[in-house]
């Protein structure tokens, strides 16, 4: 569902540590990109939960796939108040050449509600940079399953465990 627009008028998709599904702050394609892809926030600041919110704020950690065949390491820090902190960190080898093990990083802001099935819808809107150190910019969500509130899966089975 990578790109289509759900209830919320966000993006589907993109995986801020799978309650995230965080991380991919695609890099900004110009300021039309961004308020497109980001025209649907002021709702979801609007429908922010606080008591979910204030339950699910603390340190997070994830292991997404990274699109080349390997993994990438997400740590996701969540405020109540709705900021957040974010390094992603993916390792990529090939068979003679070393391995590389880039990092990109940013802030933002978050959003969570409880949709109408149970499942949480967690929005963000991130700003950061990526591994290639070019700025980025995207907004975008992702319906999560509580399996408790340490940990959180997506429908594509990707789970988030709390650290701290």
């Amino acid at each position: 569902m990578t790109g289509e627009r759900g209830r919320s008028g966000l993006r589907r998709g993109s995986r801020v540590l799978v309650l995230l599904g965080v991380l991919g702050a695609a890099a900004a394609a110009g300021n039309a990109a961004q308020a497109q892809n980001c025209q649907g926030w002021p709702q979801q600041v609007a429908a922010r939960d606080p008591r979910l919110m204030q339950g699910l704020a603390g340190i997070w950690g994830a292991q997404e796939p990274n699109g080349v065949g390997g993994v990438a390491q997400v740590r996701t820090t969540l405020w109540p108040d709705g900021r957040l902190l974010y390094e992603k960190q993916t390792c990529i080898s090939m068979p003679g050449l070393s391995t590389s093990c880039p990092q990109s990083i940013g802030h933002g802001e978050w959003a969570a509600h409880f949709a109408a099935d149970g499942t949480v819808f967690f929005a963000t809107n991130l700003q950061g940079s990526s591994y290639n150190g070019q700025p980025t910019a995207s907004c975008g969500g992702n319906y999560v399953r509580l399996i408790d509130w340490n940990t959180t899966m997506d429908a594509n089975g990707n789970v988030a465990r709390r650290l701290q």
